[in-house]
């Protein structure tokens, strides 16, 4: 989900911070990289918040790199179609859900700086 803002409106650490006061006791928000913010559910389920120039990305992911490194590994070793049907009908619904959450608080909290909401 893209939510568009004003440019150079928002601050990483502080979108950081704000999240991991929200959700403080529901779910765990760390850094993924240099760039990306992980809100994580469970240690599989989660999203993924991408704060750019312009604009806020989320989308619902795996939170954290060895994770999705072992998915991948399961691309590779058991072939695309059963870690599809796995990823579909076990995770996705969870992930959107989380991706829908946040970006509502996002939607919220950053009310003032959104263009075109």
């Amino acid at each position: 989900m893209k939510i568009s803002i004003q440019e150079n409106a928002i601050n990483l650490e502080e979108l950081k911070k704000n999240l991991a006061n929200h959700y403080r006791d529901k779910y765990t928000v760390k850094m993924k990289g240099k760039y990306i913010i992980a809100v994580a559910k469970t240690k599989i389920i989660g999203a993924n918040v991408v704060p750019l120039k312009d604009k806020i990305i989320i989308t619902g992911g795996f939170p954290s790199l060895s994770v999705q490194l072992i998915f991948t590994l399961l691309f590779i070793g058991l072939g695309v179609i059963i870690p599809m049907i796995l990823y579909w009908f076990l995770l996705h619904k969870k992930m959107k859900e989380v991706e829908q959450e946040v970006a509502d608080f996002i939607k919220k909290e950053y009310s003032q700086i959104i263009i075109n909401p």
